[in-house]
């Protein structure tokens, strides 16, 4: 038997076949894992970075349009330095406290809990700055007192808008340039109401 298949010892050189196999199939799982690891931390210091950038543009347009409702002339970069930059990490801190919780709502009510959520805290940013002595939790508790016994209106005003969204995706997002501070200017002035 040994001579007709050629080989010493059948059963143990397959042994060394799959040990080997195993190995290069353990070091490319390994080799995945650490690009994965990179892949994340890569995202997660990105989403960081780009939260950094946004939040105070975010703020800024809240508040130019707020004061564009009240008819106060001002422009985005004005707003952006005079009140934004001062309050940075008010706005900071209450935009990923406002994010955080409803991630973790959404997550655990399947996405519509942190529907509610965006609702019982749309007028963080407004109250922020029309108040600046606020701490970010204290704007999100008066946003959800505020906000009882009317999300249902301002849901209702954001599927107003859904028209003017499908047009926005007709024309691949340029719609977005208009519709965007339209959607805020009608947040600013339900706020002032």
């Amino acid at each position: 038997m040994k001579e007709y298949l050629g080989i010493e010892n059948p059963i143990s050189d397959f042994r060394f076949t799959v040990i080997t196999m195993n190995g290069e199939y353990c070091a490319e799982v390994s080799r995945v894992k650490k690009e994965l690891k990179f892949v994340t931390v890569a995202v997660l210091l990105c989403a960081v970075l780009l939260a950094l950038l946004v939040v105070p543009l975010q703020y800024a347009l809240y508040t130019t349009l707020l004061l564009f409702t009240r008819d106060e002339s001002t422009s985005l970069l004005q707003t952006l330095k005079q009140h934004c930059l001062q309050n940075y990490g008010r706005f900071f801190v209450a935009g990923m406290l406002v994010t955080l919780l409803s991630g973790i709502v959404g997550v655990f009510t399947l996405g519509i809990g942190a529907v509610i959520m965006s609702y019982m805290y749309r007028m963080v940013p407004y109250l922020l700055h029309d108040y600046p002595e606020l701490s970010a939790r204290e704007a999100m508790k008066i946003s959800r007192q505020m906000m009882s016994g009317h999300k249902w209106e301002l849901f209702l005003l954001d599927l107003s808008f859904l028209p003017w969204i499908l047009l926005s995706i007709i024309t691949l997002g340029l719609g977005t340039l208009l519709l965007v501070p339209y959607m805020q200017t009608a947040n600013a002035l339900y706020y002032e109401d």
